[in-house]
């Protein structure tokens, strides 16, 4: 039972079914009680761990809903959330893992790997290890082999690197987990050679550590474990010498009496194993007393796997001990015939429900997705809807009150010409919204979808490759295969390429906007501009805040033409620490108000248009301000973790 082994210790755990509605309660109250985002965010992670750590799961609805808060924030632009988009596939996989999801688990590992691409983070080979426990644990062997020759190279250069200084802890724990399995797939297979070289790597690897900087009292214990483990498994299906893999038991049992106080944690798992371990021993060398002996001490343990898993391979064991104990070689044939029969059913069976679930997922998921970007997208479409209705209106309303007079006529016709400037630049920039999101979905699709599915026609093309003795059909699919890397390769690229595009077009649309208001009011002639927009600080901004900041530079200008006789305008936008800041000023003649005025000007502005900029401002989230020495000069402000307009 190699393969219960990794999971000890990859996810050491006791498996209980516990309510989850209690747990799902502590999450909403992290997040009414949150001191800031991150925080949030980080003590759902440690809470989840905890709870994973006690072999509590969810549902895998119930974890989405339950996370929703978590997701709005890691997808939410700030780039100091985007670790979180990783964690939180992180979580769905491992609740589907507990919940021996074997497709659904791939699934979110997957996304995993896509999200640490995308962000640009060094491999450590953890989702490689991951997919190679769970295909070995329900015994899909061939899938395990075939995940681990894409990447055996980088292991083999392990050791190199360990003694240059390459490689961390958890690369080399993440190495050994998954030489493990492997070696134990190579060992079922009767592929001697192939066990025996993982089983010298997984030894190199610990010899580099060793030669480097040592093992410590933590980890000695634990990969001397896991080698022990290869090794048994190697003598017992491949080389049947029996002699030896006695002695292998015997120190397992020694190592597991000279744990110290700092690996006493790992005793329990160590023991189970070491039973299961002598278990097959006997049962093999048909020794009916002493494999009795060892299934009661294995049943008097602490559960470490699911009830239902345990109770199977508790019955199996005993079935192999009556058969021994019967003394009838027909009937002991039979039952081994009967139980591998129902292993090979159960490896069909899990290959089956795998890949339906991980298909089923993945529409799911997309699912999901496509209905939210439909959503955000109809939401967007009405306001700007709205915003021209109400634009209209406003319209319709000034042009009836100036028919009165001439002067009022052309007052009313400037003040539509502006209104309608704003109306086009807040539907351009709604539209350029509406673009990226669409741009960003479609990246998505071709990456997840289209690259998924040539990825997975390359993988079946080198299957059949294996399968073949034609060398001739042979080349064409090695043809076939180099042709489909080409094209995935290319799509992955295509898909990354779209996605940062979308966020150039949307940054220089806001640019491009706030410069057309402010020559479309400023003629050049009179007036010298300086417009200075920091990219960084416009990705920042979410289109609520873009949108507020137009009619702000809107209602500004109208200003400065009206009353500052001025004949310099800056406007700057950039970022200041955890603040992004918008300065408009200009060289004009000010407000000309005392101190104590202009702090009521501030508060509480008595004109309308001061006083819907200042509320606008105040609604997405920012703060006002105004200075009226040597000119005018009004600041706005956002703080970065508010840029999807939520309080802190």
């Amino acid at each position: 039972m190699l393969v219960l082994a990794i999971l000890l210790l990859v996810t050491p755990c006791s498996y209980s079914q516990q309510p989850v509605h209690t747990h799902s309660r502590n999450f909403q109250l992290l997040y009414a009680n949150r001191k800031s985002d991150v925080q949030f965010l980080d003590s759902a992670n440690t809470l989840l761990k905890s709870l994973y750590s006690k072999g509590i799961f969810f549902p895998k609805d119930t974890l989405i809903q339950i996370l929703k808060p978590y997701k709005e924030l890691a997808w939410s632009g700030n780039a100091t959330f985007l670790p979180y988009r990783t964690y939180y596939f992180d979580h769905l996989a491992n609740n589907a893992k507990m919940r021996n999801k074997l497709g659904e688990a791939i699934y979110f590992f997957e996304k995993v790997e896509q999200e640490r691409k995308l962000s640009g983070n060094a491999d450590g080979k953890d989702v490689l290890m991951q997919k190679c426990y769970l295909y070995t644990q329900n015994m899909l062997l061939d899938k395990a082999v075939q995940e681990y020759e894409k990447e055996r190279h980088y292991f083999e250069g392990l050791p190199d690197k360990i003694r240059n200084g390459k490689v961390d802890r958890q690369q080399i724990s993440n190495a050994l987990y998954t030489l493990s399995p492997i070696a134990s797939a190579y060992s079922y297979a009767k592929d001697s050679a192939k066990c025996a070289s993982v089983i010298h790597l997984s030894q190199s690897i610990l010899s580099a550590i060793n030669a480097k900087s040592g093992l410590s009292a933590h980890d000695l214990p634990l990969f001397k474990f896991i080698l022990l483990g290869m090794k048994f498994y190697h003598y017992r299906n491949l080389s049947n010498e029996t002699k030896e893999t006695h002695n292998n038991l015997e120190k397992t049992g020694n190592l597991i009496k000279s744990l110290g106080p700092e690996s006493q944690h790992l005793k329990p798992f160590f023991e189970f194993n070491l039973a299961t371990w002598y278990l097959d021993y006997f049962t093999e060398h048909k020794n009916a007393d002493s494999a009795s002996y060892y299934l009661n001490q294995l049943i008097k343990m602490p559960p470490v796997m699911p009830e239902e898993d345990f109770n199977i391979m508790v019955d199996s064991y005993r079935l192999k001990i009556w058969s021994i104990r019967k003394g009838d070689s027909k009937t002991t044939a039979l039952i081994d015939h009967l139980l591998q029969s129902k292993d090979t059913l159960a490896k069909r069976k899990n290959e089956e429900l795998s890949d339906l679930l991980y298909a089923f997922t993945d529409a799911e998921f997309n699912r999901d997705e496509l209905e939210k970007s439909r959503i955000d997208k109809q939401r967007r479409t009405i306001w700007a809807l709205a915003a021209v209705f109400a634009t209209t209106l406003t319209g319709i309303l000034f042009y009836s009150i100036s028919q009165r007079s001439k002067r009022k006529l052309k007052q009313t016709l400037s003040t539509l010409n502006s209104t309608t400037n704003l109306t086009i630049a807040a539907m351009k920039e709604s539209h350029q919204q509406s673009l990226k999101a669409e741009r960003e979905q479609f990246a998505q699709d071709l990456h997840d979808g289209f690259s998924a599915s040539v990825a997975a026609a390359s993988h079946q093309v080198q299957a059949l490759i294996a399968e073949t003795d034609d060398p001739a059909l042979a080349n064409k699919l090695e043809t076939l295969g180099i042709r489909l890397q080409n094209i995935y390769q290319h799509s992955r690229a295509k898909s990354h390429s779209w996605y940062r595009d979308s966020l150039v077009r949307q940054q220089a649309s806001f640019t491009e906007t706030i410069r057309f208001i402010t020559d479309s009011a400023l003629p050049d002639s009179q007036y010298n501009k300086d417009i200075q927009l920091e990219p960084e600080a416009v990705s920042l901004l979410n289109f609520e805040q873009r949108i507020v900041l137009i009619r702000t530079t809107q209602e500004a200008l109208t200003n400065v033409l009206k009353h500052a006789r001025a004949s310099e305008v800056t406007i700057f936008l950039f970022r200041a620490d955890d603040h992004i800041i918008f300065q408009l000023s200009d060289n004009g003649v000010g407000l000309s108000l005392s101190e104590d005025k202009l702090r009521r000007f501030q508060h509480k502005t008595s004109g309308l248009g001061w006083a819907s900029m200042k509320s606008g401002i105040e609604e997405v989230g920012g703060t006002f301000s105004i200075a009226s020495e040597d000119g005018f000069t009004l600041t706005i402000g956002f703080p970065v973790r508010n840029t999807e307009g939520k309080t802190a």
